[in-house]
């Protein structure tokens, strides 16, 4: 920067030396004696200490010319030129006396010369002090960024280190910008001043660390808009590197709110979820059915999941709560855990964990009404019990809502209901079926109906197919199509039913 700049400062020196030397090749005699005259007026107008310290050398010889009425102009020219140029030297050191003082002998010269010139060298010679007077505002003011670049301290180094000259220009809006307007100026396009100058603007964006900064950057650029106006090139980089670090720190926000979100306790369904381990399912699944609005919650929860087998696997949860509530509280007499279908038929009555299952099931609507229906079939089984009547001789009863005898006369009853639409088939196979079940040993009937409603849970199709398989026309169809659908899961099951049909009258009367 400051080489491109102090190139323009020594071609405008050079020209304004060609001029001077122009009127010095001349050859012009004049006669100096009057400006001896002059000078010493100026020498017995300073004071004691000011002739000491800051009379200038120059002083000296032009009283030397008083001695000869034939001097050459150059001779005058020259001493002008020294006296000027310590009068820049003292300017630029702060010796504002010593500079006031050599402009006094200078002021003597120009005047002497202004009428002992022909009119056409003075001329020439005004020209050449306007030219020169040019330079020195351009580049020598004080307290301008050029002269504190270009000036040179004794021997002909620069005064001030090169690290410091970008800072002078690449100034914010609210600072110097008179000086920045001038470098561009005198440099007129030079590649050295202009890169000098974005490397300058760069360098600062990453001092600061504001590439990645979105804010900070935004506001650094707005305060240099003029500068950066200079350079629409970089100001269109700094713009995709702003726009670049928004994004990421919107994306880092998103991330951490996120991070909270699934990890705080109560503030999210997945918070609350996950805050159990994997062997605390019942935990967690409990957590979404508790939640304020169960619905939304296992919605939420399938939503972040963003899995197509999401719903699956909140089903397998939910089952683990299903497994839980569903049995009776005690083992049976030959020690089995039982299932109960009226608490399996209340569980899916519970408005929470209702709105659950609605919400993982609905893409499949149809599977959580056949549920349902299996359940409450389930649950009008168990109304049928053997219970003593009161004041008799101790004999089981029979009570409840549906005849466990399943006689030829209540299958067709059963049958016609269905026919006339005042029951659902569904309802209606699985009364039969779980009414057979009934009758089995206990040990048969607590593995059939946790069976039949463990894959109604988690497969609902392998349920309606094996109470379809009890039709007698279409048995063996059935046994084969379930066995090449299903494999294990569905043989066990029909094997076991197998195993006591041809013990039950039941099944005869139905196959009649």
């Amino acid at each position: 920067m400051r080489a491109a700049l102090a190139d323009s400062y020594d071609s405008a020196h050079q020209e304004v030396r060609g001029l001077y030397e122009a009127l010095a090749a001349e050859q012009t005699a004049i006669d100096p004696r009057n400006l001896a005259a002059r000078s010493a007026a100026v020498d017995s107008g300073l004071a004691p200490n000011d002739a000491k310290r800051f009379r200038p050398a120059e002083a000296d010889t032009l009283a030397d010319m008083a001695a000869s009425d034939h001097a050459p102009l150059s001779d005058v020219l020259a001493t002008r030129s020294g006296l000027t140029d310590d009068i820049r030297a003292a300017r630029a050191s702060g010796q504002n006396q010593a500079a006031r003082i050599g402009g006094q002998y200078v002021n003597e010269i120009d005047e002497f010369l202004g009428g002992a010139l022909d009119p056409q060298t003075a001329a020439r010679f005004d020209a050449a002090k306007t030219a020169r007077r040019d330079v020195g505002e351009r580049f020598e003011r004080p307290g301008t960024a050029h002269a504190d670049v270009l000036r040179t301290r004794e021997g002909g180094a620069y005064a001030l280190d090169d690290s410091a000259v970008p800072q002078k220009y690449a100034q914010p809006d609210s600072g110097k910008l008179s000086d920045l307007k001038a470098l561009l100026q005198e440099t007129n396009g030079d590649p050295r001043a202009r890169e000098s100058l974005a490397d300058t603007i760069l360098a600062e964006v990453q001092a600061r660390g504001l590439a990645h900064k979105s804010q900070a950057l935004a506001k650094f650029m707005k305060e240099r808009g003029t500068l950066l106006s200079e350079f629409p090139g970089l100001e269109t980089k700094l713009q995709a590197a702003r726009d670049a670090a928004g994004t990421v720190e919107s994306t880092i926000r998103t991330a951490q709110n996120t991070e909270r979100t699934l990890t705080t306790p109560g503030r999210s369904p997945e918070a609350s979820y996950l805050k159990y381990s994997d062997d605390r399912t019942l935990d967690s699944i409990r957590s979404v059915i508790s939640a304020p609005d169960p619905r939304a919650a296992a919605r939420t929860l399938i939503k972040s999941a963003g899995t197509d087998t999401a719903p699956q696997d909140l089903r397998a949860a939910l089952w683990e709560e299903v497994k839980r509530t569903g049995r009776n509280s005690a083992p049976d007499s030959t020690g089995t855990e039982v299932w109960n279908g009226r608490k399996l038929k209340d569980l899916f009555d519970d408005p929470k964990f209702s709105a659950v299952a609605d919400e993982l099931w609905a893409d499949d609507p149809e599977d959580l009404a056949s549920i349902r229906e299996v359940f409450s079939a389930l649950a009008g089984s168990e109304g049928s019990i053997k219970a003593k009547a009161p004041g008799t001789s101790g004999t089981g009863q029979v009570s409840g809502r549906y005849d466990p005898a399943l006689t030829t006369a209540s299958v067709a009853s059963r049958a016609r209901s269905v026919n006339r639409g005042q029951l659902s088939p569904t309802i209606a196979v699985v009364d039969v079926l779980s009414t057979f079940l009934r009758r089995r040993s206990s040990q048969v009937q607590a593995r059939a109906i946790e069976q039949v409603t463990s894959e109604v849970i988690n497969n609902p199709g392998l349920a309606a197919d094996l109470l379809e398989r009890f039709n007698p026309a279409t048995a063996d169809a059935h046994r084969r199509m379930l066995t090449q659908k299903y494999g294990v899961r569905a043989s066990t099951l029909i094997n076991m039913l197998d195993d006591t049909q041809s013990e039950d009258p039941v099944l005869e009367a139905l196959q009649e």
